[in-house]
């Protein structure tokens, strides 16, 4: 959410004084090596201009994913979430600091597939899961110009810690007891957003990413098969460097400013392929 669906802070820059309401959803698939599915996220946010070269905004929505195990069975996972961020000009440099935040609760339901004397058996289980992120991201907007396209440089660093609780599945041949788990990921960007003018009322978008995530290995799982053993396994390697393209539209429509962007990312921590659309009302 925080560099997907609200990765792009200086398309919604505002005078003082001036509002904004938009609704965005990215949706698209996600292929983790342990688990692959769709995901769908959607919110409402606010946006306020302050003096001083501010924006003030503020969303909240909901998210849902559907994996399938890769060793068998699959998860889902509905939430919540909410997401402040703020935009400050810096100086007359044309560069802006971008401060976010990120809070979700939700709830994952688990069907843990496995074999059972041959036959394939499952467990089923049911947790809560919390996530706390931040991000600090800067923009030089409109760095260049080359023929009629805005190239905008930017850099960020994003810190996201996520909590599932234990829980104990029920149902199968051999359920399970997990242990409480905790991840963490602190994520480097680079990239360029690009705006090209084909019109006063429709814009082409791009997008160009590296992304660095300084973690080696996700967490590790823990738990006791309920009257035989315990287990412990260590998390599975992370790809540390991926990259990410996105290509859309921008028009302005029936009072308000309409937009898609597909989106494609290499192996890494960002979904392979999503597609984000918005609608935002000035006033």
């Amino acid at each position: 959410m925080l560099n997907g669906a609200h990765g792009n802070p200086m398309r919604d820059l505002l005078a003082p004084g001036q509002q904004s309401v938009s609704v965005t959803n990215d949706s698209g698939y996600i292929d983790s090596g342990a688990s692959d599915g769709g995901f769908t996220l959607g919110d409402v946010s606010y946006s306020r201009g302050f003096d001083g070269g501010i924006t003030a905004r503020i969303a909240a929505g909901g998210l849902y994913t559907d994996q399938d195990i890769s060793t068998g069975g699959s998860f889902d996972i509905k939430g919540f979430y909410v997401a402040p961020e703020a935009s400050i000009a810096l100086g007359e440099s044309n560069v802006h600091a971008t401060l976010g935040g990120f809070f979700s609760s939700g709830r994952m339901t688990v069907d843990r597939g496995y074999l059972n004397g041959g036959a394939m058996d499952y467990s089923n289980g049911k947790t809560d899961t919390e996530t706390f992120a931040a991000k600090l991201r800067f923009d030089w907007l409109d760095a260049f110009k080359y023929q009629g396209t805005g190239f905008t440089p930017y850099a960020s660093l994003s810190y996201a810690h996520s909590t599932i609780d234990a829980y104990t599945e029920t149902g199968g041949g051999f359920p399970a007891s997990f242990n409480a788990a905790t991840d963490h990921s602190t994520m480097a960007r680079l990239g360029v957003d690009m705006v090209h003018g084909v019109t006063d009322s429709f814009r082409l978008l791009g997008k160009a990413e590296v992304s660095y995530r300084f973690e080696k290995q996700a967490s590790g799982t823990s738990g006791e098969i309920l009257g035989l053993s315990g287990f412990s396994f260590a998390g599975q390697d992370v790809d540390q460097i991926s990259v990410r393209g996105g290509a859309g539209a921008e028009f302005d429509v029936a009072g308000g400013t309409a937009s898609l962007m597909l989106n494609a990312a290499s192996q890494g921590s960002d979904p392979d392929v999503w597609l984000r659309s918005s609608w935002t009302v000035r006033f």
